[in-house]
C-alpha cells in the first residue's frame, strides 16, 4: 500500500483538527468554571451558564514559549434586570485575568 503526500496531508490536518477541537473544548470549560467561581465571588450571576470566544492570538507565556492567547466572553447580571459583559483571558491553560464590566449593585 502507497500513500500519497496528499494523503498523509489531509490525514495530518484532519487528526491535528480533532486534537485542536477537543483542546479548545477542554479550554472553553475551563473558562465557564472561572467564570462562574468569579461570578459568585463577586455576588453576580453568571447568565446563561456559558461562555463565548471573543478573541484569539499568540502570548508568550512567564517561560518564553508561544501559546494560544484566548479571550471568553459571558454575561452576568447583578440586580436580575441588567445584563452586562465580562471577560475571561486564558494563555495556554493557565488563568490570566477575570474582568467585569461596571455594573449597579443593588
Amino acid at each position: 500500500m502507497e500513500l500519497s503526500l496528499q494523503t498523509l496531508t489531509v490525514a495530518f490536518l484532519a487528526v491535528f483538527g480533532g486534537w485542536y477541537w477537543w483542546r479548545a473544548m477542554g479550554t472553553k470549560e475551563q473558562a465557564v468554571r472561572v467564570a462562574r467561581q468569579a461570578c459568585e465571588r463577586a455576588d453576580v450571576m453568571l447568565l446563561d451558564q456559558s461562555v463565548y470566544l471573543s478573541g484569539l492570538g499568540w502570548q508568550r507565556d512567564d517561560h518564553g514559549r508561544f501559546r494560544l492567547r484566548r479571550t471568553y466572553g459571558f454575561d452576568f447580571t447583578a440586580t436580575g434586570e441588567s445584563r452586562y459583559r465580562g471577560r475571561v483571558v486564558l494563555v495556554g491553560q493557565v488563568l490570566q485575568s477575570v474582568e467585569f464590566e461596571p455594573h449597579r449593585f443593588e
